[in-house]
């Protein structure tokens, strides 16, 4: 049963987020995982335990700065910390990460897959961030 604080909470966040301008797009799925996450739902359970995972992560550096803003964490850091990432997971994007992130990111065993036409429009050819 879902936590009404938590269902509460992500709702109230969305709505902070996207009066202060959050592109709803990167806002609304940093809520869902907080209400995911309060509400004791295990994030995927099915494709974790023996199947690959695909997941896209880290791509924009506003995602970074709102899930650190609501939940205290990078967004690998909290997939990290909450997930047992390993070499069935397929990061997608993770271009902003810290130097921490980029070190559980390889002691995980996972992969990073890159979008080369992603990286062409946004004009960031650069894989990591300076930390």
């Amino acid at each position: 049963m879902l936590s009404i604080i938590g269902l509460i909470g992500g709702l109230l966040l969305l709505i902070i987020l996207t009066i202060r301008g959050m592109n709803i797009l990167i806002a609304a799925p940093i809520c869902a995982l907080l209400v995911a996450l309060s509400s004791g739902i295990p994030l995927m359970p099915p494709l974790a335990d023996g199947g690959p995972v695909h997941i896209h992560i880290a791509e924009q550096t506003g995602e970074v700065e709102a899930c650190l803003s609501s939940t205290g964490q990078r967004p690998v850091e909290l997939l990290m910390s909450s997930q047992d990432v390993n070499e069935n997971w397929c990061l997608i994007h993770a271009t902003h990460m810290s130097e921490a992130e980029i070190k559980a990111f390889a002691k995980s065993g996972a992969v990073a897959g890159l979008c080369p036409h992603d990286r062409s429009q946004s004009g960031r050819w650069i894989f990591l961030d300076e930390g």
